[in-house]
């Protein structure tokens, strides 16, 4: 039982089990994981990653910038994508000894003009844009102030360069505590914005990955995907953050009423996280394997499942409807689900609607089912489930 503000109870054998296919497959690169590119490996290229930056420091201050957006329902591709472009044009907007002497204003007047550039061909993208700052998962007036916040605090205190908060650190939760925003910190009035512990620990592998900070117990990223695949597969077995809900004041939809819903809460992340560090480090798994492993699955073949759709903005669950109306499952459907390494340990659907679209909720929507006509695995299935799909 993980303990915190919110209690968790994870079965950890069922956690081995998870944790041990997702390392066979991820370190044999065996069906779906046998052509992973990750998005910190494509933006900038290897080549590029070795020559096209001036040293270790500017490296790393490139993937904290980038790591700062990755949150709400930010596509993770977008983010490398649009700062690369403009780190092309602006370097010194990467660089925190100088962004720390922008505004905010200009800061935003540079965001929105590389979104503009990347999304000229999508106009739906542009007017969320133009209606409400944020074109993919966060608002850029609000991350520009932050843009300024943040370098003059990486300057201020750091010397302009993020690897210095690792500097002699013995392990994740002392680097963490130094840049902690909520915490108070001697002789530092303020930490960062906007890198809770989940950020801080998808910056700290990456850094790991790279290279330019040693390898030590980290915690998983506890996204989306992280949280759902967990609960699908049972590892989580109760929470206090579990609600049977009933729609209350019109705030929920009728159609969660009498489901199992986890309310996620930065509470419920942390601990998971917490315990994903401790859980691996004593069972001699590497973070740098299940994490991307649990984040790939998640997002390749979780989301292409029928039975995790929602219709009419997320408030009608499809999975409640297939046991009792097989029609309805598209026709020549491929399911996903035969090309899952866990696919005989995940018992429930859990759809994203409710999580992105309002509510930040896990919905336990109903049991997983399988389509009415089993087929053997059909080919192309690289093509139906490519790993750039959004």
């Amino acid at each position: 039982m993980a303990k915190g503000i919110e209690l968790v109870k994870i079965n950890e054998e069922r956690a081995k089990e998870v944790f041990q296919i997702l390392d066979d497959f991820w370190r044999a690169k065996r069906g779906v994981f046998s052509d992973v590119v990750l998005p910190q490996d494509a933006w900038p290229t290897p080549n590029i990653w070795q020559t096209g930056f001036k040293d270790d420091r500017d490296k790393a201050n490139w993937l904290f910038y980038v790591a700062l957006p990755m949150r709400g329902g930010v596509v993770s591709e977008v983010p490398f994508r649009l700062w690369w472009n403009l780190k092309i044009k602006r370097p010194e907007l990467f660089d925190p000894n100088s962004a720390s002497d922008f505004e905010a204003r200009e800061i935003e007047k540079f965001l929105r003009n590389a979104i503009i550039e990347n999304f000229k061909g999508d106009a739906s993208k542009l007017k969320s844009m133009r209606e409400n700052g944020q074109p993919f998962g966060f608002g850029v007036s609000e991350h520009s102030k932050s843009w300024v916040h943040n370098s003059g605090i990486l300057k201020k205190f750091w010397d302009g360069n993020i690897l210095n908060v690792f500097s002699g650190v013995g392990d994740f939760e002392e680097a963490f505590a130094r840049i902690d925003y909520k915490q108070v910190q001697v002789g530092r009035k303020k930490g960062i914005m906007g890198m809770r512990r989940k950020i801080f620990s998808l910056l700290t592998i990456w850094l790991q990955e790279k290279g330019l900070i040693p390898v030590f117990p980290t915690p998983i990223p506890f996204d989306f995907h992280a949280q759902k695949i967990s609960w699908a597969t049972e590892m989580i077995e109760e929470t206090t953050c579990i609600r049977r809900f009933s729609s209350v004041n019109g705030k929920y939809p009728k159609y969660l009423e009498g489901k199992d819903c986890i309310i996620v809460t930065e509470s419920f992340m942390d601990v998971l996280a917490v315990w994903s560090q401790k859980f691996m480090q004593k069972n001699g798994f590497s973070h740098l394997v299940i994490n991307p492993a649990l984040w790939i699955l998640g997002r390749r073949l979780c989301k292409k499942n029928f039975q995790n759709k929602t219709w009419k903005d997320a408030t009608i669950y499809i999975g409640d409807k297939l046991k009792k109306n097989p029609h309805l499952w598209p026709k020549n459907y491929k399911n996903p689900c035969d090309f899952c390494p866990l696919e005989h340990l995940c018992n429930w659907s859990i759809p994203s609607g409710p999580y992105y679209n309002k509510w930040t909720l896990l919905v336990r929507g109903s049991r997983r089912v399988s389509p009415p006509s089993q087929k053997l695995p059909f080919p192309g299935w690289k093509e139906q489930y490519p790993f750039n799909s959004k």
